[in-house]
């Protein structure tokens, strides 16, 4: 997660304390949409952002998921996230990594807020979640592999099928979050306590069908395009 740790830094510094790009690059023969500022993406009065802050975005995000699939085959190798190890160790994760990450990633929110949002950390004030969210991801697989073996049968069962369409499941809710927001409702005014009640009953809707689909199918279909493409077989 380093990368994107630097990544954030280097882009922060081309940007001046009222989140426009700095003078020698705005002065420079780029074209008109490289030298728009943090735009939008900060600052909500103005309608578009720079193609630099877009392509921080896709840089970061790639960077982060390649680190965290890495990650993820580690701890698959290592039967981590099979939950085959014993509960004390995944006791151990779940305490440290929660003890070491909830104070990471809650640092760069209170230095956001106490920097009253100011654009001089637009990009830099999310390193510390970029740190914190490895010792968070280790906490969060320590719980529910607690979990896992504690809860009862119905409830785990469907648990687990919801990680088996994990793919389907994230893509499903990442186009019914589109519809909703903006094709069946067109106002971009919600308040906090409508979009939870959204991810709560997106959650509960995924829990439920997921089960129902792999008690009559053996994958998700994403999950079964995936293999096809992969494997050329099932």
């Amino acid at each position: 997660m380093l990368l994107p740790v630097v990544l954030s830094f280097f882009m922060q510094f081309l940007f001046d304390s009222q989140g426009n790009l700095v003078e020698a690059l705005r002065d420079s023969d780029a074209s008109k949409s490289w030298n728009i500022g943090l735009g939008k993406y900060w600052f909500a009065g103005q309608e578009e952002a720079g193609d630099l802050v877009w392509l921080f975005f896709i840089l970061d995000g790639f960077l982060r998921a390649l680190g965290m699939m890495l990650l993820g085959v580690v701890l698959y190798r290592l039967n981590v996230i099979q939950g085959k190890l014993d509960s004390k160790i995944y006791r151990r994760m779940a305490l440290f990594g929660l003890l070491i990450g909830l104070p990471i990633t809650l640092s760069g929110t209170f230095w956001m807020i106490y920097r009253d949002y100011n654009p001089e950390i637009a990009l830099v004030g999310g390193i510390p979640n970029k740190l914190g969210i490895v010792p968070l991801v280790l906490a969060y697989i320590g719980i529910f592999s607690l979990l896992d073996k504690s809860i009862s049968g119905k409830i785990a069962s469907r648990v687990r099928a919801c990680g088996r369409m994990a793919f389907t499941n994230y893509l499903s809710q990442s186009i019914l979050g589109v519809l909703f927001f903006t094709v069946v409702f067109e106002r971009g005014d919600f308040t906090r306590k409508e979009i939870v009640v959204f991810v709560v009953v997106v959650w509960a809707t995924q829990l439920l069908c997921s089960k129902i689909w792999l008690d009559n199918f053996r994958y998700g279909p994403m999950e079964w395009i995936w293999r096809k493409l992969t494997y050329r077989s099932i």
